[in-house]
């Protein structure tokens, strides 16, 4: 039988006591991996993948971990006051939980967070899998479609609104969203990233919104792991949750756990 998930809080330790929402399986034994999701921005755990993941993980008995970064879900926070710093603070505090390393899986900003997190705890993490990973989209895709005047606007940290067809409400964004996008960013050098664990990485040909070829750029970065690749997977969008694209996230996640 599979054990029941535990949801708790974890406190972000800031001068608002913001804290964030965990759930946890824990592993059916001590050779099981342990899986850390991480999602993409304004995503919750609610998402697909992140529930069809908690499945496969139910399933092999393999411990599973998804969570709301602040912010987002049912975390405390406002989302456009926060940070890529406090998602990516928020990510290790998710692996400083755990007493065991984890298989570390990033969803399009969380694949951003994932590559930061496993730089910074790299006794936590066994393997790095990324899903339409979204590097750097702060600057490359998000500054560079807003008009002038938003753009001044951002610079005069005035909270400027943009639409999405991912949700009913449109996208809050500040100063501080491309501040930290700037300072955490990861292509706008050629030094490689110290990385040495295996990376499986995983982006659609028709992404419209992250085009693969920044997985193909994050992809020259990992120049230290002797096993990474990337996989492309054709005329898929960039949610890759359709029944063919969770099936492919299952198998590559199968590959990694039977390294």
């Amino acid at each position: 039988m599979p054990n029941s998930p535990t949801l708790y809080k974890i406190n972000s330790h800031t001068a608002s006591g913001d804290s964030i929402i965990v759930e946890t399986t824990a592993r059916s034994s001590s050779d099981k991996p342990h899986i850390v999701f991480c999602g993409g921005f304004h995503s919750s755990m609610q998402g697909l993948k992140a529930l069809f993941l908690r499945n496969v993980c139910q399933q092999c008995g393999w411990g599973y971990t998804r969570f709301d970064y602040r912010g987002h879900g049912a975390s405390d926070a406002i989302v456009e006051q926060c940070s890529l710093h406090d998602w990516l603070n928020d990510t290790v505090a998710i692996l400083d939980e755990l007493d065991h390393k984890a298989i570390l899986i990033g969803s399009s900003m969380g694949a951003w967070l994932a590559v930061h997190a496993t730089m910074r705890r790299p006794d936590k993490v066994s393997a790095l899998m990324t899903i339409a990973a979204a590097p750097d989209f702060t600057e490359k895709l998000l500054w560079e479609a807003l008009s002038t005047q938003q753009q001044n606007a951002i610079k005069n940290d005035e909270c400027i609104s943009i639409p999405t067809k991912y949700e009913g409400d449109d996208w809050r964004i500040r100063r501080c969203l491309f501040d930290s996008g700037r300072e955490l960013a990861l292509l706008t050098d050629r030094q490689p990233l110290d990385i040495t664990v295996p990376v499986r990485m995983l982006h659609g040909t028709l992404d419209a919104d992250i085009p693969w070829t920044l997985s193909q750029q994050l992809l020259e970065k990992f120049t230290h792991s002797k096993d990474a690749t990337l996989t492309l997977i054709r005329g898929a969008n960039h949610r890759l949750s359709d029944e063919l694209c969770l099936n492919k996230i299952k198998a590559v996640l199968q590959q990694l756990v039977a390294l």
